[in-house]
């Protein structure tokens, strides 16, 4: 019998955050709520039982789960803990991500039951899927929400992983990485604080590219606007990529 569900999100732009806000908005039992999205959220090891229920929340970058995923998980204990994996996308596709996601939580002792493919704002462009989840999404995320408690709740069988990788092939000499104009920087340090790899320097002049995951919460916090991806090429490659990504896309469910 599930006891408490316990609400796990790594956000660094706020999208994923506000999906699982929808997603736990009706669970009638006690919720715990971590926030691991920057460095000093991930300190503590966290174990959970098979009385519990974890719902996990994780951004999709290029259609794959965070570089380094096992890592921001490795504090994540599970006892054979039945956990649904919630993958945000932002209106492109999700492709690989549930693989990434199903192969490093069961590593980690969890038994995947459910799993969402839920769509928020693009993170690397704001235009797209712009104000969602809104509240056509909240609703039917609220109703995901009971349908996998009510399944963890009898015992259901554990759920294979969705989807398929997909290689975004980027020509070669584009650079994604995200860096700074230091003729617009104010050196505030923001993009420093928000950044959840502790990539970016203190004065935000240099970024680690061996650590960061193009997550875009330097861009978007930027009070200066002087973060950006890499360069005009790359941001021309980029708008190609996403010019499909216009039409409205709806959550996927795997119950």
């Amino acid at each position: 019998m599930i006891g408490s569900v316990h609400v796990i999100s790594f956000s660094p732009c706020g999208g994923t955050e506000n999906v699982m806000q929808a997603i736990t908005r009706d669970i009638p039992l006690p919720k715990h709520e971590y926030n691991i999205t920057l460095p000093g959220d991930r300190t503590r090891e966290l174990r959970f039982s098979r009385n519990d229920l974890v719902i996990m929340g994780f951004p999709v970058y290029g259609g794959n789960m965070p570089v380094h995923f096992s890592s921001l998980i490795a504090h994540l204990k599970g006892a054979g803990t039945p956990l649904v994996m919630v993958a945000v996308y932002g209106n492109r596709e999700y492709e690989g991500a549930f693989l990434d996601m199903h192969e490093g939580v069961s590593a980690n002792g969890f038994t995947p039951v459910a799993a969402i493919a839920a769509v928020a704002q693009h993170s690397g462009a704001p235009r797209i899927a712009t104000g969602r989840p809104d509240a056509d999404d909240r609703e039917k995320l609220a109703q995901f929400g009971l349908q996998a408690l009510n399944k963890a709740q009898a015992g259901g069988e554990g759920l294979a992983a969705p989807g398929a990788h997909r290689a975004w092939d980027l020509p070669a000499g584009i650079d994604i990485w995200p860096n700074t104009n230091m003729d617009v920087c104010t050196k505030c340090g923001q993009c420093a604080g928000v950044c959840p790899m502790g990539a970016v320097s203190d004065d935000g002049a240099a970024t680690d590219n061996g650590k960061c995951i193009v997550c875009a919460a330097c861009l978007k916090y930027c009070p200066a606007k002087a973060r950006r991806f890499g360069n005009a090429e790359t941001m021309k490659e980029y708008a190609a990529h996403l010019a499909h990504a216009v039409a409205r896309k709806e959550a996927v469910l795997f119950v």
